[in-house]
């Protein structure tokens, strides 16, 4: 099987949506032999900061000497992003290999337990990390917890980033429900690692965790050593969340020293090499245009950014390329960020989901009547109205975040291969 027609294969999986449950999953593990009983864990969940995490974690673990295993969604321009050793990207060949490997096994399932792309994917991550034995594989879930398709696995710790408002269509309208469903990743007697949260959402979690029989930490546990630490850091990653992740990372693998003993120049040394790009990423044009790339793409991503715009460029003036899709709180996202800049150019996002750019922009010229706010047809006819902008800033969505990225370079995305839809 050519890499085109694995991928082909892939997308066609698009049509049986992204369902909820285990069953399909544990169905295809048992087909595979079990992948995921192999393997070392450390299971991220949590509503922003999941992939800036695992990006530390990695990169720590890989600067102490230990083979690393990623598993994160979505990719930002090749679908060979999502699975890696050592933070090099699978291969073609064996995206090529894997996806003829596990197709009988679907095959043999019936229609009815058709699995979805991301049960595919899932399971495609699992065999190779199975085959690699990495030392250690930072699994990144993909929507909620409890029922995705990444909780097939039983990990050494469980890390919950943070839980805020986001896919409440399928995860709950309030930020306790959302809880339960992320603290879903917790396994019994497998010890949880907590972000900053609020004191119901602490409540819920606890909760979980005591009935698990698991040891639950907070940063608060080890706030001298872990301030001290990050008090010496230069972070290559911009904002205050961003050191939040950065303090999380460092405290899970203080919490694992017994199966992965670090030291503390590695520590360091790792998470000021991290690279996560997409992420108040920063990046010079050809032509001298500096533009900031950042994936924010709910109302808690778009405040964290617009804090790190207040604290890190407050006298820029910036040019907003916004867009941003239907299912997100979008109305609010838009006027929080747009209030930072002079300039909007609104742009459809590479998603049947994708907000309109004539709404988007009829909604900003309503909120800002006295600001430039001008639509456009693409992202290129953004960036040619932005030409002679010095200073651009782009945001909405890790999806035109990755259109970004690859237009930058002068090449296209695989796009076709982040497009989901939910089962109702």
């Amino acid at each position: 099987m050519t890499y085109e027609a694995a991928t082909d294969y892939l997308q066609s999986l698009g049509q049986f949506g992204m369902e909820l449950g285990l069953d399909r999953i544990a169905a295809l593990c048992e087909l595979a032999g079990n992948p995921q009983q192999g393997l070392k864990l450390i299971h991220v969940a949590g509503t922003n900061g999941k992939g800036s995490t695992c990006a530390f974690l990695e990169s720590v673990y890989r600067t102490a000497g230990f083979t690393t295993g990623l598993y994160t969604s979505p990719h930002l321009v090749s679908f060979t992003e999502r699975i890696q050793i050592d933070r090099q990207n699978i291969s073609e060949e064996e995206v090529s290999a894997l996806v003829s490997r596990i197709k009988p096994w679907v095959d043999t399932l019936g229609s009815q337990q058709q699995p979805t792309f991301f049960e595919f994917v899932t399971l495609m991550a699992l065999c190779h990390f199975a085959q690699k034995k990495p030392d250690v594989v930072i699994w990144e879930t993909g929507l909620g917890g409890r029922l995705d398709a990444t909780n097939i696995v039983t990990p050494i710790l469980s890390l919950i980033t943070n839980i805020q408002l986001d896919h409440q269509q399928w995860l709950g309208t309030t930020l306790v429900e959302i809880a339960r469903e992320k603290a879903g990743i917790i396994k019994p007697g497998v010890p949880v690692l907590l972000g900053p949260v609020s004191p119901e959402v602490y409540q819920e979690i606890e909760i979980i965790a005591q009935a698990n029989e698991s040891r639950l930490m907070t940063l608060n546990d080890s706030s001298s050593r872990i301030g001290s630490l990050m008090d010496q850091l230069t972070l290559p990653m911009l904002g205050r969340h961003q050191r939040i992740n950065a303090a999380l990372a460092a405290q899970a693998i203080m919490a694992l020293d017994p199966y992965y003993p670090i030291g503390f120049d590695d520590l360091k040394t790792g998470l000021c090499s991290t690279y996560w790009p997409g992420r108040l990423q920063r990046v010079q044009s050809d032509e001298g245009r500096e533009l900031l790339l950042d994936g924010a793409h709910n109302p808690a991503g778009i405040h964290s950014l617009c804090e790190t715009l207040e604290e890190e460029f407050p006298e820029r003036k910036i040019t907003l390329i916004f867009g941003v899709l239907e299912d997100k709180d979008w109305r609010l996202m838009a006027r929080e960020l747009g209030a930072f800049a002079t300039r909007i150019i609104t742009v459809p996002v590479p998603s049947p989901r994708t907000v309109s750019t004539l709404e988007l922009s009829g909604y900003l010229k309503e909120v800002f009547p006295n600001r430039s706010v001008i639509p456009a047809d693409s992202l290129a006819q953004a960036m040619q109205a932005a030409s002679t902008a010095p200073f651009i800033l782009v945001a909405g969505s890790l999806y035109l975040i990755g259109e970004t990225l690859a237009f930058l370079n002068g090449h296209s995305a695989q796009h076709d291969l982040n497009q989901w839809t939910m089962k109702v």
